[in-house]
C-alpha cells in the first residue's frame, strides 16, 4: 500500500511538473497595472527574418476606469535600445478606426510623439479610437540593423500610450515581447503563443521519473 502511494505520488510531482512549469509572457493590465487604467495590453512579434519582425500592439479597452468618451491619442513602443537600431519601420494596418500617422522613431510624452534616440515606435491620430470595449491592433513592419538589436528578453520591452482629452493620462509600461504565429483575416487576428517548459521545470521532472522508476523496480523484486 506504501510503496502503491509512492507511485502515485511520483506520478503526480511529474504531471505538476509538466503543466504547471510553463513559461508564458502575459498581456499587462489588472490592479497591478499603476498606469494601465484598467485595459489589458499585448505586444507581440513574428519574425520574417531574423532582422525584420511584424510588430502587433492590442489593447483591450474592456474594464476601462477613464470615461467612454475618452479616446487614444497617440501610441507607441519599444522594442530595440536606441532609434539608431532601426533600419526601417512602417505601420502596415490598424483595426483602430481614424488616420494614423507614419510612424515616428523617438518617444512619447504627453504632448505628443517626439523625435530622438530613445528607441519608441509613435504613432498619432487624435480622437477616434475611443474607451467603448474594444479591443484596437497596430499591426507594424520593423526593420533592425542586427539580430541582437531585439529586446527579447522578459520585461525588456515597453509600452506607451496617451489618452485624451486630457493631458496627464500615459500608459508607460515594461512588457514582454512575446512571439507569436498569426494568421490575419480582414480585421481579426488568430494567435497561438509558443510555450518553452523553464530549466527548474526540467530538472524537477526529471527527477520525478528517476523516483518512479525506482519506485517500480522496488515492487517488481
Amino acid at each position: 500500500m506504501l510503496r502503491n502511494g509512492l507511485v502515485r505520488w511520483m506520478v503526480g510531482v511529474a504531471a505538476a511538473a509538466i503543466f504547471s512549469g510553463v513559461a508564458m509572457a502575459d498581456p499587462i493590465g489588472g490592479p497591478n497595472c499603476g498606469t494601465c487604467f484598467g485595459m489589458t495590453y499585448t505586444l507581440s512579434y513574428t519574425p520574417v527574418s531574423t532582422t525584420d519582425f511584424t510588430i502587433d500592439w492590442r489593447v483591450d479597452t474592456t474594464g476601462s476606469s477613464l470615461p467612454a468618451t475618452d479616446f487614444l491619442a497617440q501610441i507607441a513602443f519599444k522594442v530595440v535600445s536606441s532609434s539608431s537600431d532601426i533600419t526601417a519601420v512602417s505601420l502596415t494596418s490598424t483595426t483602430a478606426p481614424g488616420s494614423w500617422s507614419n510612424p515616428t522613431k523617438g518617444g512619447l510624452n504627453n504632448s505628443g510623439c517626439t523625435l530622438g534616440p530613445e528607441g519608441f515606435v509613435c504613432t498619432s491620430d487624435g480622437t477616434s479610437a475611443v474607451l467603448d470595449g474594444s479591443t484596437y491592433d497596430w499591426i507594424f513592419d520593423v526593420q533592425v540593423g542586427a539580430a541582437t538589436d531585439w529586446l527579447l528578453d522578459p520585461g525588456a520591452a515597453s509600452i506607451k500610450a496617451n489618452f485624451g482629452p486630457d493631458n496627464g493620462k500615459l500608459l508607460s509600461e515594461d512588457i514582454t515581447l512575446q512571439r507569436t504565429t498569426e494568421t490575419t483575416e480582414t480585421t481579426e487576428t488568430t494567435e497561438t503563443t509558443e510555450t518553452t517548459p523553464e530549466p527548474g521545470t526540467m530538472i524537477l521532472l526529471g527527477a520525478a521519473l528517476v523516483g518512479l522508476g525506482l519506485a517500480r523496480r522496488r515492487l517488481s523484486v
